[in-house]
């Protein structure tokens, strides 16, 4: 974050682009330390303007219903209602397969296969006590006695009853197919509210954790510099060929005579062939540059962009050139540190 913006007298005053440059003094920078939280109610949590976070966790229905009922909870309590499975048929994504029971001709007359209403494997019979089978069997017809004939099964209660020689009864039961799509159950949550309290730790200065360039005045022009940016703005002619977000560069030697322009007061302004756009300026001139290190003198920012041969794209730009004051600016920056923030 800065604090104080270092500029030179004729630019901050009466915008002579010659003296077009800052140097800004930053504080430290600050990293989070160890965090503790605290569970509070949702009324607390409202009311907190700190940092918080609040979490919803699954849970039984008894622990649901419980924590309703208890007055001093802190939590909320909420359900998310299930849908109930709907027919469909076998070649629905997902879907799943219920046996539907059917009487003996039901499933007689039934094709195989997959489908809803076809059989549902091989037909289940179990063997049953007397008893077992005579209160089924009075499902079926509650008019019915033992020692009458036995009544044909309905749809309620499909199964086959049948009694051998020995006096052994089963019964036997038939399905057909059912397709569904999946249903979803019932779950319970709560949500739990919290308050976080972290510890905010000084970083260090700027340049001691990242590295940073140094700084060249009084260079000869003609010299070869590395020049950086993230040009945005489209070139005269309307083209827009930056993004703004991905970084660019451009390689060359500066004029050996300084420029000028009498709209932007500027009559010693070095310049660069350069296709950057607006959007970079304030770019670093890297004088000395290694590109295996990344580092090198700032020697210049982008200032002006240029479209030279008048064919409606920017083909150079220009920098002011760092002389004596510009080093007396820098140097009052540097003796000014802003100081840590915490």
């Amino acid at each position: 974050m800065g604090k104080q913006a270092f500029t030179h007298y004729d630019f901050d005053v009466y915008e002579d682009y010659d003296r077009d440059y800052a140097f800004v003094t930053v504080y430290n920078g600050v990293k989070i330390g160890g965090e503790s939280s605290k569970n509070v109610s949702k009324a607390e949590w409202d009311k907190y303007t700190g940092l918080k976070d609040a979490k919803d966790v699954e849970i039984t229905r008894e622990e649901f219903r419980k924590g309703k009922l208890d007055p001093t909870s802190t939590e909320s309590y909420w359900v998310k209602r299930g849908s109930k499975a709907e027919p469909t048929g076998p070649d629905y994504p997902g879907a799943e397969v219920a046996k539907v029971p059917v009487t003996e001709a039901e499933y007689s007359a039934a094709r195989s296969g997959k489908g809803n209403g076809k059989k549902f494997g091989e037909p289940v019979t179990e063997i049953v006590t007397t008893s077992e089978a005579h209160t089924y069997i009075k499902k079926q017809d509650p008019n019915w006695e033992p020692g009458k004939p036995l009544p044909a099964p309905t749809k309620q209660h499909p199964a086959t009853v049948k009694e051998d020689r020995r006096g052994n009864w089963t019964l036997t039961h038939f399905y057909v197919q059912q397709w569904y799509k999946p249903g979803s159950d019932t779950k319970f949550f709560k949500t739990v509210y919290y308050i976080i309290d972290h510890k905010s730790l000084d970083a260090g200065r700027l340049g001691d954790n990242v590295g940073g360039q140094g700084f060249a005045w009084n260079q000869p022009t003609g010299k070869a510099v590395r020049v950086f940016g993230y040009p945005a703005a489209p070139h005269p002619d309307g083209n827009k060929n930056y993004t703004g977000v991905t970084p660019k560069w451009c390689y060359g030697k500066t004029t050996k005579k300084l420029v000028g322009s009498a709209a932007k007061k500027i009559e010693e302004h070095v310049a660069l062939k350069c296709a950057m756009t607006e959007g970079a300026d304030g770019g670093p001139w890297l004088y000395n540059y290694s590109n295996s290190k990344r580092l090198g003198y700032v020697n210049g920012v982008t200032s002006t962009f240029n479209d030279q041969d008048g064919n409606g794209r920017v083909d150079y730009i220009s920098s002011p050139y760092f002389d004596g004051e510009t080093n007396t600016v820098y140097k009052a920056a540097a003796a000014s540190w802003s100081g840590k923030i915490v």
